[in-house]
């Protein structure tokens, strides 16, 4: 089946057209006509295939592109029904994989009552993507075919029909998984085996989770060396058994969704150590998990190890998803890890501390907390304290300032263990100051151009490509056109000599005629009117009429009668009858001149001449005539501006021929920022550092500049004021109050048992520094002094220096701010940018004439500079010319124009005339393999020309020799020979043998141990072979436990064949070793003290508490369940006595028991910070850990100042206002002082 398909349906015969059109299009040509050789035709597809989509099918092209279409018109009703139809069987030719590469196209027609923004926006790609890959629970559909490279779909040159109230384009599109086709198929095909085999039907979603992610865990290791180059996608998980976490992730997400569960592709930022990670999101009884099969830890008996279905509040502080809106998508993401309440305790858990991490720069304390209950693998951490924040010096300058470069400061965190830097650009870029440009090289027809600038500033280079000039051409004829054949041609660039595609030419007519075969008549003879032909192909056009033979006796012939009238395009006749014998005598008309009738006229352009259209009123034949050259140069206006300038984007401003209409456009220079203001500028006050400011433009909103730090001033202290008077036995304290913002200070006054002098100013303050005034006691015998303090006096005089303001041209300065008492710089100024010229709307200085280009200048509004623009010459105005040389059919004439303004003249040639040709005649006959000759000559000047007579070529032809080839013997296509001269045109060739007819005659089954066979016997020559049938092998059911690992056992797993039922045992591990954990070693109680906080745990699986024994009853009693909980009294007696722990499998565990007279008292407080900060109305709950456990105090919490800080009597701590205070915990008499910060 072969048919030819529509050029834009064809992407590789599309592609050649635009090729060749490329290389016409750049020269302005008389026919820029294509045609692509027919030698390989791309365009031709035969059938290959049916696809799976009905009414689709394969084909495939002779340079083996292959494609999938249809021979109809999609069709929909709306734009919704076609999103969802369309991209229904787009999916499925993407998931036939059935070439490893392919594309499809066919038409499609969308109804629609009017435009639809959707389709003139290009949304409606967007929409198709989104459907094709939405998430629906198919294995082999989103993220498997976006791994997979699964193709693109798109729907282009889309326009409106407004008759058919439709919008009508084409899909195109691409399928084919390349080199992974086979591994995909492979690999999926043994995905569904294993599914098959973990026989998960009727199982609750957490098994099935349990066994997809076990398998893949036991099956794939992590690919650290790079081993396979499939570590990315579920191919190399399967095939290879090695994957990176993307490929972990899109196996689990096959097999998942092949399962039964909704399961979900993602990946992220690794929160540590910043690198790219890839995880899952599973659906467990309507809750989605975060799920992390790479890293997920199973036991050898196919339970957990640890967590591996975690909830946001866990998942997030270790992972940033790349979408943003995942929170929104999918709002039912459980908070809590799975185990919370879903684990052996069934949200019940016994939960104890176990470590924590302390605070760091960007990771807050926090204190780990693990369920003790047998069996239970729930923990999670709580967040005890905030993060550090970073601590960053002062910095240091990088990157200097340059054209190219902003300046860069970098700081360094001072904290130990961090030592982060981070970069901030503390000056912008100054920018380039590029010079006019020179071109570095000249652009031609074949390449482009090169102009290059050089920065005034820094030497620096840029390149600007020069477009490519147009090609001249030159026709080259390769067959001309006759008067019924079109011809051939091409163009050859006479530059580069890129030569483009040929291409017809229109056949001429017949435009030249004469008539031959013309008699007079005699009074023998009759005479003949003549028969009209075509001069130039010699075909009879027009039959003659006889002339009747003369009458030998002398007619009286009466009036002539007009018998046909003659018009352009036929003879006419009249004729007169004789009075004497009636003879009729008959007379040809000549044809006579078309009655050219004006139709109308095209005035003159700059382009093109004035052109007369006439249109013959009888035959209706036509012709132009050019009455004038073109005018010459544009006459251009004033120019209106289409596209205004902005800051950063040149405008441009578009003249228009005031002849012609022809446009052209010139650019408006970028304003560039005019006018600024200053953005974020804050003030520096005592405690907090001020800033500059951010210069932006107030036209266009862009951040021109950025601001810099005004150091925090320092307080500025008054003299103080004594607040409370010092006695003899008490201090005094005096108090300071700043000058600028009013917070105050304290200072102690000593007791007043000493008698100060009037003090001496030991050290000046300065502006940053406190001074100092020492007292001394006057008293006699005594040498004690004292130092005040003098507060530092802070910059309170300020200037700024180096200011400078911005011209046209030149950058400014705003200045640098400066301590005018100490000198020291309180802040950099910034750089503002040059204003740029404002040029008014021009003066013409100079008119233009037809002769010389006039001049318009132009001022600037601001400094007074000028600039001029060259005004365009005016064009000649030529009269209607006068013939100073006749054409002639050897010579070209010529005609002369005169300017009416300035008399210049141009002249213009007057083609030569066409010659007159006889009918020719044939010098030799053309055969099958050789030309002939016909020569013609011209009746005017008698020159010659010859004319080719092509070859007939083998017309008829005949095959002998023939013969069809057999399952035994080769065949044979057959001789070709031409039936005219007998000529052998085309040898034949041998075909090979025919296929053996193979039937099958015997068949011997396979067994699961042992191969079968299979007989086949040829039809037609009888011919054997024999085919090995690859015995089937056991299929063995799933692993059944039979013992489970304990401490008394190992592990037995049995299977048996479905088939023949073979059975299979293995160990699955040996036997466990007995362990306990207690979380005391000894105890301490009061009489009579009764606990239950000692906790046996850590016990191995089939191990359980046996006895729980006191060395002395009487001392203390002891009462434990299996499962390591207990109760522990202590009696009426002081001593001591051991508790003996004795487990099911023999191991025993001693704990020394004290019992007191006395409560037990607190050894230790841990787990309360030493320092707090809280925002004003915040809260912190305390959560001291009381050491030893068995201890009988409570704690106790007092506040060092309620006004600051509360704390109630279960250790919460409220942040009343501004300030610091100190909340003491007491348990006995053990206390911990805590520092709280109220900001």
């Amino acid at each position: 089946m072969s048919k030819v398909k529509k050029g834009k349906r064809v992407a590789a015969a599309a592609m050649a057209v635009a090729l060749s059109m490329a290389t016409v299009t750049t020269g302005v040509l008389p026919n820029t006509t294509v045609h692509v050789h027919a030698e390989e035709d791309g365009s031709v597809y035969k059938k290959i295939a049916d696809s799976s989509v009905d009414g689709f099918y394969y084909e495939q092209n002779v340079w083996g592109y292959v494609q999938c279409t249809t021979d109809k018109t999609l069709e929909y009703s709306s734009y919704d029904e076609m999103i969802k139809k369309l991209s229904a069987i787009t999916k499925k030719i993407v998931q036939e994989n059935a070439y490893d590469r392919y594309s499809f196209s066919f038409p499609i027609k969308i109804s629609s009552a009017a435009k639809d923004e959707r389709f003139e926006n290009g949304q409606v790609n967007k929409d198709l993507k989104n459907e094709i890959y939405k998430e629906t629970g198919d294995p082999k559909g989103g993220h498997t075919m976006i791994a997979m490279g699964g193709g693109s779909t798109q729907i282009y040159d889309i326009s409106y029909s407004e008759s058919e109230k439709a919008y009508v384009g084409e899909v195109s599109g691409s399928g084919g998984y390349g080199e992974k086709r086979n591994r995909y198929q492979e690999a999926t095909k043994k995905l569904d085996e294993v599914i098959r085999s973990l026989n998960l039907d009727g199982k609750s979603d957490y098994d099935k989770f349990k066994a997809v992610t076990n398998w893949i865990v036991s099956n794939v290791r992590y690919d650290d060396d790079n081993e396979t180059k499939y570590q990315h996608d579920l191919t190399g998980a399967v095939l290879d058994g090695l994957a990176v976490c993307d490929g972990y992730a899109g196996t689990f997400y096959y097999m998942a969704n092949a399962v039964g569960l909704n399961a979900l592709f993602e990946d992220g930022i690794d929160n540590d150590n910043r690198i790219r990670h890839a995880w899952n999101l599973v659906q467990i009884d309507g809750i989605y998990y975060y799920a992390d099969p790479t890293n997920a830890y199973f036991k050898e008996d196919g339970e957990p190890g640890s967590e591996v279905l975690y909830g946001q509040k866990h998942f997030f502080s270790l992972d940033t998803p790349d979408s943003t809106t995942i929170e929104d998508t999918y709002k039912n993401i459980s908070q809590d890890d799975y185990l919370k309440e879903h684990s052996v305790c069934k949200g019940n858990h016994n939960l104890r501390e176990n470590g924590g991490k302390s605070a760091q720069c960007t990771t807050p304390a926090t204190i780990h907390y693990e369920c003790t209950n047998p069996g239970c693998l729930y923990e999670y951490d709580v967040e005890s304290s905030p993060a550090l924040g970073h601590a960053w010096d002062e910095g240091k300058i990088t990157q200097e300032q340059s054209c190219d470069n902003p300046e860069i400061t970098t700081y360094t965190c001072t904290r130990s263990n961090c030592k982060k830097k981070k970069q901030v650009e503390t000056k912008p870029a100054l920018g380039h100051t590029w010079d006019e440009g020179k071109i570095t090289k000249e652009a031609t027809c074949s390449e482009t151009g090169v102009k290059t600038y050089t920065c005034s500033r820094c030497g620096g280079t840029k390149t600007e490509e020069i477009p490519k000039t147009k090609h001249d051409y030159k026709e080259h004829v390769v067959k001309a056109p006759t008067c019924t054949e079109k011809g051939v041609s091409y163009y050859v660039c006479k530059n580069c000599g890129l030569t483009t595609s040929r291409h017809q030419t229109p056949a001429t007519g017949h435009i030249h005629t004469e008539v031959r075969n013309q008699k007079d008549a005699t009074y023998k003879e009759n005479g003949y009117t003549g028969d009209t032909y075509c001069k130039d192909c010699g075909k009879k056009l027009e039959t003659g009429t006889v002339i009747p033979k003369l009458v030998e006796k002398e007619h009286d012939y009466g009036e002539w009668v007009l018998d046909q009238a003659p018009t352009c395009k036929k003879y006419g006749a009249r004729h007169r009858i004789c009075k004497n014998c009636g003879d009729r005598e008959v007379d040809v008309l000549d044809k006579v001149d078309h009655s050219w009738e004006l139709v109308s006229t095209t005035p003159a352009t700059c382009t093109i001449g004035e052109i007369q259209h006439y249109k013959c009123s009888v035959c209706g034949e036509t012709k132009d005539v050019t009455l004038s050259n073109p005018l010459g140069e544009h006459s251009w206006d004033n120019g209106k501006v289409t596209k205004k300038a902005t800051c950063t984007e040149d405008g441009e401003k578009t003249y228009t021929c005031t002849v012609c209409n022809t446009t052209k456009t010139e650019v408006i220079s970028a304003t560039g920022h005019q006018h600024k203001e200053v953005r974020n500028a804050k003030k520096a006050t005592c405690t907090e550092d001020g800033y500059t400011g951010d210069t932006y433009c107030k036209d266009c909103g862009e951040k021109l500049e950025t601001g810099s730090v005004i150091k925090k001033l320092g307080h500025t202290w008054d003299n103080g004021v004594i607040t409370k008077e010092a006695t003899e036995t008490e201090e005094g304290v005096k108090t300071y109050t700043c000058k600028t913002c009013g917070e105050t200070k304290t200072e102690s006054i000593p007791v007043t048992s000493h008698h100060w002098d009037q003090g001496t100013i030991t050290k000046k303050a300065t502006c940053t520094e406190n001074g100092e005034k020492t007292y001394r006691c006057t008293d006699a015998d005594c040498d004690k002094t004292y130092v005040e303090t003098i507060p530092a006096t802070g910059h309170q005089h300020t200037e700024v220096r180096d200011k400078k303001d911005a011209t046209c041209e030149k950058d400014g300065y705003s200045g640098d701010t400066y301590c005018k008492d100490c000198g020291q710089l309180i802040s950099k100024g910034a750089i503002v940018k040059a204003t740029g010229h404002s040029w008014d709307d021009g003066k013409v200085t100079e008119a233009a004439t037809c002769k010389k280009e006039g001049i318009k200048t132009y001022t600037c509004k601001n400094c007074g500079e000028t600039k001029t623009e060259s005004i365009p010459k005016t064009e000649h105005q030529w009269d209607n010319g006068k013939v100073t040389k006749e054409a002639t059919c050897k010579e070209e004439g010529s005609k002369t124009y005169t300017c009416s303004i300035c008399g210049d003249t141009k002249t213009e040639v007057i083609p030569k005339k066409d010659h007159t040709w006889d009918e020719g005649k044939v010098t030799k006959k053309a055969t099958c393999t050789e030309d002939g000759l016909k020569v013609y000559t011209c009746k005017s000047c008698g020159e010659t020309k010859e004319e080719a007579l092509k070859a007939t070529g083998h017309q008829y032809t005949e095959l002998r020799n023939e013969k069809k080839a057999t399952c035994t013997e080769e065949g044979y296509t057959g001789d070709t020979y031409c039936t005219d001269c007998g000529e052998l045109i085309k040898k034949g060739s041998a075909t090979e043998k025919a296929n053996h007819n193979w039937e099958v005659t015997s068949e011997e089954k396979a067994t699961c141990e042992k191969d079968g066979s299979k007989t086949y016997t040829c039809a037609d020559c009888k011919e054997t072979k024999t085919e090995t049938i690859p015995a089937t092998g056991h299929k063995f059911s799933d692993w059944q436990t039979v013992t489970t690992q304990s401490v008394f056992t190992g592990g037995v797993q049995k299977r048996i064949c479905s088939i023949c039922g073979k059975e299979e045992t293995r160990n699955v591990g040996n036997q466990l070793k007995a362990t306990i954990k207690t979380n005391a070693s000894s105890l301490k109680l009061k009489r009579k003290q009764a606990t239950k906080k000692f906790v046996v745990s850590g016990l191995a699986a089939g191990d359980s508490v046996k006895s729980w024994t006191s060395s002395n009853q009487k001392i203390v009693k002891v009462f434990g369940s299996r499962n390591g909980a207990c109760t522990i009294k202590a009696g009426n007696k002081t001593g001591k006595a051991k508790i003996t722990i004795t487990l099911v499998s023999g191991l025993k565990k001693t704990i020394n028991v004290t019992v007191q007279k006395n409560a037990v008292a607190c050894t230790s407080i841990k787990n309360v910070p030493k320092k707090i900060t809280l925002n004003a109305k915040k809260s912190y709950q305390l959560k001291p850990v009381i050491n030893p456990i068995t201890c009988t105090y409570k704690a106790i919490y007092k506040t060092s100042n309620k006004k600051i800080v509360k704390v109630t009597s279960r250790g919460k701590i409220t942040a009343v206002k501004k300030g610091k205070a100190k909340i003491t915990v007491m348990v006995g008499k053990k206390k911990f002082v805590c520092t709280v910060t109220i900001k």
